[in-house]
């Protein structure tokens, strides 16, 4: 009989020994001979220490995120300040083509050229005010300066 429950356990214990780490998930109800089995063959300890590495992984992966998106908002604050440039500029050339137009229609000297330039210049203007916020920066500092230059050969030519 002493040999029979000997056999019984040392054979329960076989087969607990065969445990995975898959089957050795503490989160899983299991009994004594397979808890038994993880312990000992060491089963647990490498899920232990496989979630350990998994954990630091994240965690990296994590503060790249978040590097990356610090980045992302000081990239946007910047593009931020640039777009309020533009706006401060576009109002200033706005401002000195309605200037233009009140002296010139003091002088009564409105003339079909100079009326049809600064026709253009605040056609201009338009497109570049409703220019939709992803045209690029290159873009509307080329229209600024193409509008800025013909600015001043119409102040030039009064």
């Amino acid at each position: 009989m002493k040999s029979l429950v000997i056999v019984g356990i040392a054979s329960a214990l076989l087969v607990s020994a065969c445990a995975t780490k898959e089957t050795c998930d503490p989160s899983l109800d299991a009994n004594v001979f397979q808890k038994l089995g993880c312990t000992v063959t060491g089963t647990y300890a490498e899920r232990l220490s496989d979630k350990e590495k998994e954990t630091l992984k994240l965690e990296e992966q994590r503060d790249m995120l978040l590097l990356i998106n610090k980045e992302l908002e000081n990239d946007r604050a910047i593009t931020s300040n640039n777009l309020k440039e533009r706006k401060k500029a576009l109002n200033s050339i706005k401002q000195k083509v309605a200037k233009l137009q009140g002296d010139l229609a003091k002088k009564n000297a409105l003339k079909g050229d100079i009326k049809k330039s600064l026709d253009d210049v605040q056609k201009q203007i338009a497109t570049m005010e409703s220019a939709k916020e992803d045209t690029s920066l290159l873009e509307l500092e080329e229209q600024k300066s193409d509008l800025e230059q013909e600015l001043n050969t119409l102040m030039t030519n009064m």
